[in-house]
């Protein structure tokens, strides 16, 4: 007799097959041999498909599943990582062709026949059964669902935000045209009056230690955090006014980046700047950008509607054309965490950096037209722009479903909190409009 959390079975139940337990040494054919797995996903396949999915955290306690005695497989993938690891919780698994696919990576296939005379015995497999590799799961749909609330920032009537980063996971840092400072989250904003109107806040970026760096329209760049204050910095070397910093990502040596509105680009070491790139003009149909690739090396947009500079330091200047038709441009680029370099076009088309260069990932919707890229926080991206519209792209899956703010403003920033993101709208002729969207999924 098997258990299950201890309660023995009813004798007259329909056939029992155990499915899962732990470091089981049994010989007996119906215990799955995956002494160390600590989860399972289950299937059931008949003639019709399939007919059952669901997903096992192994414990200590035997697990079973009951099986109608007729002719049908069972597959089970075998994971030595918990549920969590692969964004499951255990339950019933629901097919859904805006799911996601099912994570192979890491698992062990197992197969088992059942016949009307009883079972077989469960047997490694090397592929999925091809039911199962065309499976896409609703749980495993990796587009990210929001709760939005909506808030204005007092008195920004007209004025434009300049400095959008991220403080915390929970918090963001807007600047305003008039040296206003404000902290953003879920619940509201809040003036930073500690912060002086004179701080530099022409643009701005965060290095993954939590450090911000602050540029002015003077040249004066300073360095340090909110609750900590800042320290001044050798000023920037080329034009100030239009100026956009990026720098290091993720576990990258700090270098910080910053290119001047006619194209000038400079890089900090963290001690001197040295400039690159001697000014050159921009194209009207697209505007000067600037996104990190890699130590060393910046990919810079602005010069023509269909061509990236990409920069390396100490090396060559090169100009890469994209596939870009004469009614698009490329607008905007960003390196995202995890995941890699994105260039975004006025008639949404992004374009990722590779091995092999700029490739574009087919399917972005048209209406999207991109002025903000940004971090989906679970390793994909997020893009959006005019009317408030923004859309989700994830590895392995393409694009999700386009997820409209109903702003009707174009976003001026979409800062990545972790899970959640806040939008900065732009404000004319009203205040300026924040929203926080918190992740529910």
């Amino acid at each position: 007799m098997y258990y299950r959390g201890g309660a023995p079975l009813h004798p007259r139940a329909p056939l029992l097959l155990l499915a899962v337990l732990a470091a089981c040494s049994s010989s007996d054919p119906r215990w799955l041999p995956a002494p160390s797995a600590k989860a399972v996903l289950l299937f059931e396949l008949t003639a019709a498909g399939v007919t059952r999915a669901e997903a096992h955290e192994i414990s200590d306690a035997a697990e079973l599943w009951s099986v109608e005695p007729t002719q049908r497989q069972l597959i089970a993938l075998a994971y030595d990582r918990p549920l969590s690891d692969l964004g499951l919780k255990s339950g019933p698994l629901q097919p859904s062709s805006d799911g996601g696919v099912l994570p192979t990576s890491g698992a062990t296939i197992f197969q088992l026949n059942v016949q009307p005379s009883g079972l077989g015995v469960w047997e490694e497999q090397s592929l999925l059964p091809s039911e199962l590799r065309s499976l896409r799961l609703a749980e495993l749909l990796p587009c990210a669902r929001f709760d939005a609330q909506y808030y204005r920032l007092p008195g920004t009537q007209n004025l434009d935000a300049e400095v959008g980063l991220p403080i915390d996971d929970s918090h963001a840092l807007v600047a305003i045209t008039d040296g206003r400072f404000f902290e953003v989250g879920r619940s509201g904003a809040r003036l930073l009056s500690e912060l002086s109107t004179a701080t530099p806040h022409h643009s701005g970026f965060r290095t993954s230690s939590g450090e911000l760096w602050l540029a002015g329209r003077d040249a004066r760049v300073v360095h340090g955090t909110v609750a900590g204050g800042f320290t001044p910095a050798p000023p920037l070397e080329i034009p100030a006014s239009g100026v956009i910093l990026d720098g290091a990502h993720e576990d990258a040596p700090f270098e910080l980046y910053a290119l001047s509105a006619d194209l000038r680009l400079a890089r900090f070491d963290g001690s001197r700047w040295t400039t690159l790139t001697s000014s050159a003009a921009v194209d009207d149909r697209t505007r000067p950008r600037l996104g990190w690739i890699e130590p060393g090396k910046v990919a810079v947009i602005g010069p023509a509607t269909d061509r990236v500079l990409e920069v390396q330091v100490g090396g060559r200047t090169q100009s890469v054309g994209l596939d870009v038709a004469l009614t698009d441009s490329v607008f905007a680029i960003a390196h995202v965490d995890r995941v890699g370099s994105f260039i975004g076009t006025r008639n949404g088309r992004a374009f990722l950096r590779t091995t092999d260069g700029w490739k574009e990932q087919r399917g972005a919707p048209s209406t999207v037209k991109v002025d903000v890229i940004t971090a989906a926080g679970d390793g994909g991206m997020l893009m959006g722009g005019e009317g408030g519209e923004m859309v989700e792209w994830s590895p392995g899956y393409g694009y999700c479903p386009q997820i409209l703010l109903g702003t009707g403003r174009r976003i001026e920033f979409a800062i990545s909190l972790g899970r959640d993101l806040v939008v900065v709208s732009a404000s004319s002729p009203d205040e300026m409009l924040i929203v926080y969207l918190s992740r529910t999924n």
